[in-house]
């Protein structure tokens, strides 16, 4: 072959772009159960946001039985008295408050961790999509153009491509779903509500009924992305080790004319030096990740 040199190296760097989309991968799983232990908090936080509402509905209960003597009686110091409860009920409301705004903060650190991981898929796929110009480049060598060489690592790339968007997609998603619950528990933070007829204690009882519903929604998405990321780690895997075996092949045919002459015409598919080449840290990582446990059981099905 006359671009032994240039296949080899553009076959290295497509290889590296592959491994490193595994690399990615791996870490965005353990990235997103260590978000799903986060959004697990925020539904604990919500649940404490519901149990307020039985205090706020308490102060409401006394200030209406207060309320029912005053208008009865006009005494000034009833009234006074009333005046009073009102007063606890919107200071009781206004822990809610608080709680909901406290809330609202935390979710938004979630969503700038995801926003973090979505910038390492970016990453990833600006690779991917180097590496695809790579591989064009190579289809523009007439020995190589139409190989199964070719035809082998664009379908990887390919696969990897709708990995990476399938990830991207879950994690945008779940951040979409966090920020409509950020943006309820902020509203009602600066809610005002009218004294009277339940309406704090109902106040808090439907808001944290929504954000319970919207931020366990965001959960299902990032369980069902992490598992989806799960399912596919050994495609993800097997195709890093593809592009390994190829790059390692095309370096072996750049030392040795006659095992290029061999691969043209078929022969000897694994020679011996071939088989030497890539056993090195990179190729060892990625097998210990390929054959060790999950590092995340807790988006497991």
């Amino acid at each position: 072959m006359a671009n032994e040199a240039e296949i080899a190296g553009r076959t290295d760097l497509i290889a590296k772009a592959m491994i490193e989309t595994n690399r990615t991968m791996r870490d965005v799983l353990n990235d997103l159960g260590e978000a799903d232990k986060g959004i697990g908090r925020h539904l604990e936080d919500v649940q404490r946001l519901a149990g307020s509402a039985g205090n706020v509905r308490a102060a409401e209960h006394a200030a209406e039985q207060i309320g029912a003597v005053a208008q009865r009686t006009r005494d000034p110091q009833t009234m006074d008295q009333w005046s009073d409860a009102d007063m606890r009920v919107r200071r009781t409301f206004g822990t809610s408050q608080v709680a909901a705004g406290e809330l609202s903060s935390r979710i938004g650190s979630s969503q700038r961790g995801l926003e973090e991981i979505r910038e390492r898929l970016a990453q990833s796929r600006g690779r991917l999509d180097q590496a695809m110009k790579h591989l064009d480049a190579l289809d523009q060598l007439p020995e190589y153009a139409g190989s199964q060489q070719s035809t082998g690592l664009r379908a990887r790339l390919d696969q990897l491509k709708v990995v990476t968007a399938r990830a991207d997609a879950g994690v945008r998603e779940t951040m979409e779903g966090l920020g409509g619950a950020r943006r309820s528990a902020a509203a009602f933070e600066n809610s005002q509500v009218q004294i009277g007829e339940s309406r704090h204690s109902k106040a808090v009882e439907q808001t944290s009924e929504s954000l319970r519903t919207t931020v366990t929604q965001a959960r299902t998405r990032l369980r069902d992305t992490g598992n989806t990321i799960y399912d596919e780690r050994t495609q993800v895997g097997e195709a890093a080790q593809y592009a390994i075996n190829q790059a390692n092949e095309s370096q072996a045919t750049q030392r040795d004319p006659e095992l290029a002459d061999a691969l043209r015409a078929g022969s000897n598919p694994t020679p011996q030096a071939a088989q030497q080449v890539g056993r090195g840290p990179a190729e060892q990582d990625l097998r210990h990740r390929l054959d060790g446990p999950s590092q995340d059981a807790s988006l497991n099905r």
